[in-house]
């Protein structure tokens, strides 16, 4: 997989391929087809997204917070989510 590096290089790559590159990255794919596990896997290499080292580092939040440590202490991690609910807006900060 360290091989690919454009489209017509990921559409050569067999599904089997295609989920472990994805599943290294946290990114979801289960009942995709080939050209979506194929498109999925070239934007997530553009996007540099990186590999996610074991089990105890899967949260984005986790590896976030990681980027943003400083010498003396973490930046707050500075985007706000909001959910759409049946009762209107729910806020969450990450």
């Amino acid at each position: 997989m360290a091989d690919c590096s454009s489209l017509d290089d990921f559409r050569r790559c067999n599904v089997d391929v295609l989920r472990q590159f994805l599943k290294e990255r946290g990114v979801h794919f289960s009942s995709y087809n080939k050209e979506e596990l194929v498109a999925l896997s070239f934007v997530s290499f553009c996007q540099k997204l990186p590999v996610i080292r074991g089990k105890e580092d899967t949260s984005v939040s986790t590896q976030y917070s990681e980027l943003l440590m400083l010498s003396d202490g973490t930046i707050r991690y500075p985007i706000r989510f909001v959910f759409p609910t049946t009762r209107g807006f729910m806020k969450r900060t990450a």
